[in-house]
């Protein structure tokens, strides 16, 4: 036990910040399940005009995702309705957001 509280007290802000944004990726099933399989098929898919088309089918299987911060769950569902078809843009732009580095996430 000793050990679990030293490490807790030795967590900074910035690491605290980025468990609570991982927390809240998971927190509800159809984000967790959006998460996993945008993950795993942005990593298999080469060609972003499939890939372009496959993340729609999640969008409209599993919704936008809530974890996301409000400019990028309008940046979905402008994707959604007709952002796909300019997917040379778009998919760079997903891939980003979705690459860790904790932009695009609520705060």
């Amino acid at each position: 036990m000793k050990l679990y509280t030293t490490s807790q007290e030795s967590i900074t802000p910035a690491e605290r910040r980025e468990q609570n944004m991982y927390a809240t990726m998971v927190e509800k099933p159809s984000d967790k399940k959006f998460l996993v399989k945008m993950l795993d098929e942005s990593s298999q898919i080469r060609d972003d005009r499939k890939l372009a088309k496959r993340i729609k089918v999640l969008i409209d299987e599993y919704g936008i995702p809530e974890f996301l911060n409000a400019r990028d769950r309008l940046l979905f569902k402008i994707y959604q309705s007709f952002g796909y078809h300019f997917y040379p843009i778009a998919i760079p732009i997903i891939k980003i957001c979705f690459a860790g580095s904790g932009q695009g996430t609520k705060d």
